[in-house]
């Protein structure tokens, strides 16, 4: 005759045996509940240090989602470094599960500022560089007409001009 489906395996041991065989579990058991209990610990507060590690890059990453500069080269030299800091932030080993949203959007948001400045810089400098191009095409095709008139030398004042414009 098989047992019920339903029953403990306990029911199917002798009754003097009982209490020695359920300590003799419990103690094989309880030991990996204890280390699995320590491990868990040992994450959490992994997760903790790697939270406040993750902070500190955040203050930089911050601090140079607002950056402005004049010049080409620093935002190339920035945006170079930014990428490292982002790099060293991925480095970085899992965070506690309620605090990763808030700290990925903080990322994310400083890392669209700051390629929203940068991006920004360089379509205005796009746009001087097509504006001064034009002027230059102009002044060179006033240019080319003195030299091409039949007496160059007497646009000698103009041609100087032109040059000052340059």
């Amino acid at each position: 005759c098989t047992p019920p489906a339903h029953s403990l395996i306990t029911d199917y041991v002798p009754k003097e045996k009982r209490d020695e065989i359920n300590l003799r579990f419990r103690n094989a058991v309880l030991p990996v509940y204890e280390r699995k209990d320590k491990l868990s610990d040992e994450r959490h507060k992994i997760s903790e240090q790697n939270f406040e590690a993750k902070l500190a890059l955040m203050a930089k990453i911050e601090e140079i989602a607002d950056y402005q500069s004049e010049r080409p080269e620093d935002w190339v030299n920035k945006n170079q470094e930014l990428s490292q800091w982002i790099e060293n932030w991925r480095s970085i080993g899992p965070i506690p599960f309620k605090k990763n949203d808030e700290l990925k959007e903080r990322l994310s948001l400083a890392i669209r500022k700051f390629n929203k400045s940068k991006n920004d810089f360089f379509k205005v400098r796009k746009q001087e560089k097509t504006q001064n191009l034009a002027r230059k095409l102009e002044l060179c095709e006033k240019a080319e007409v003195f030299a091409n008139s039949e007496n160059p030398s007497s646009h000698r004042k103009d041609i100087i001009q032109l040059q000052e414009e340059w």
